[in-house]
């Protein structure tokens, strides 16, 4: 008898697998931004935003004013994996969509 073509998997196994989906790389990068966004904050004195518009606000000012280690400014494509790395953060902590939320209309 041949084995069955689909397989029964527990909660638990797909739970694995979903957080295993990324490739290292995108978990590195997904560690690495928001630690450049807490970096920000810190330098500039401001607090830890706690609300999307908060966020908003804080954000708006982040993208303009982020730049490398080097002082040199992000290219669009490093800002938009930093954004990304941030959305999947935000999901995570404040149950926000940075990307896709009215209130971020403007800062994105």
């Amino acid at each position: 008898m041949a084995a069955s073509r689909f397989t029964s998997l527990s909660e638990e196994n797909i739970t694995q697998l979903l957080n295993a989906k990324d490739s290292e790389n995108t978990k590195k990068s997904t560690k690495q931004h928001p630690l450049i966004f807490e970096s920000y904050l810190k330098d500039k004195n401001i607090r830890n935003p706690i609300t999307a518009v908060e966020l908003a606000a804080v954000l708006r000012k982040f993208y303009a004013e982020a730049r490398k280690k080097d002082g040199q400014k992000y290219s669009k494509n490093s800002l938009c994996s930093i954004r990304f790395a941030l959305c999947r953060h935000f999901k995570q902590e404040l149950n926000v969509d940075i990307t896709k939320d009215v209130e971020f209309n403007e800062a994105n």
